[in-house]
């Protein structure tokens, strides 16, 4: 329980902190939406990534966690910039 309300939690404190730090744009009517599903497209590509340097590259799972890192970082960025904060 105690986990899963901080998984929330932290998903909301992100999406206005990112939208106040990060982007300062004003928000439409549907950008929390977007923010879920493009938090959701990353999620799904991470765990596809680590899955190929892992299993297919056979790259231990810490190098594959370096990585992907900063793969990860720049697909959420153009996400976000593309999908909910244009």
């Amino acid at each position: 329980m105690a986990g899963t309300l901080s998984y929330i939690t932290s998903i909301v404190f992100n999406y206005f902190a990112t939208k106040r730090f990060v982007f300062d744009k004003p928000t439409h009517k549907h950008t929390f939406f977007y923010y879920l599903l493009s938090y959701g497209i990353l999620y799904v590509s991470s765990l596809a990534l680590l899955w190929l340097l892992v299993d297919i590259c056979k790259l231990t799972p810490y190098m594959a966690g370096f990585v992907a890192l900063p793969i990860n970082a720049i697909v959420s960025f153009v996400l976000l910039r593309t999908i909910v904060f244009r």
